[in-house]
């Protein structure tokens, strides 16, 4: 069984060793199979490779991934925002944007 956000984050904080407000996640409206992210932290690629890790096995091979990773200075442009909200900013200050799967 394919697992949801809530199952899936609490692992994926721990693996990115950071806290609740610095990650935004949920699925993807029009593609439901990928969990999207915004990572408000420079996580690095070998981070990003162990949540995909996680996702292949959690997922029994059906997840994909799109992270936008943000530069902790504009940490201030996603406090108090929902992922919806900070999914759209985060299209306007992304240094980098991973997709895999």
């Amino acid at each position: 069984m394919i697992p949801n956000v809530t199952e899936l984050q609490p692992l994926i904080l721990n693996l990115l060793n950071l806290k609740e407000e610095d990650v935004f996640m949920d699925f993807g409206k029009e593609y439901p199979e990928c969990l999207c992210m915004v990572v408000v932290s420079d996580v690095g690629p070998g981070k990003m490779n162990q949540v995909m890790k996680l996702l292949k096995e959690k997922g029994e091979g059906e997840l994909r991934l799109c992270a936008n990773i943000v530069d902790e200075k504009f940490f201030y442009r996603f406090a108090g925002l929902d992922f919806e909200s900070a999914w759209e900013e985060s299209w306007n200050c992304a240094e980098t944007t991973v997709r895999m799967g």
